[in-house]
């Protein structure tokens, strides 16, 4: 049996593109984490302006921030766009 192997990486033209689309929970859960990430970020780096907090190790966000950020037990305060405060 013979088969026929067509590469479809570089395929143009009405109808080329059937991949299947990935599924709504699939892009809530890309969307998720891209925002976690964002988050996470944004707390680091107020963390590193605060006296108390700047010599944390990197290791210490594992379980200072992590937690709190998945669950959703967290507020983010913000001025002017600037994060200015983080409660958990």
């Amino acid at each position: 049996m013979m088969t026929s192997h067509r590469s479809t990486d570089q395929v143009s033209g009405p109808g080329a593109d059937r991949r299947p689309s990935p599924s709504c929970a699939e892009n809530q859960g890309t969307a998720v984490a891209s925002g976690n990430a964002a988050l996470f970020g944004e707390i680091a780096w107020l963390m590193m302006r605060s006296p108390v907090h700047r010599h944390l190790f990197l290791a210490d966000l594992e379980w200072l921030v992590a937690p709190p950020l998945t669950l959703k037990q967290f507020r983010l305060f913000r001025r002017d766009r600037v994060p200015v405060a983080f409660v958990s």
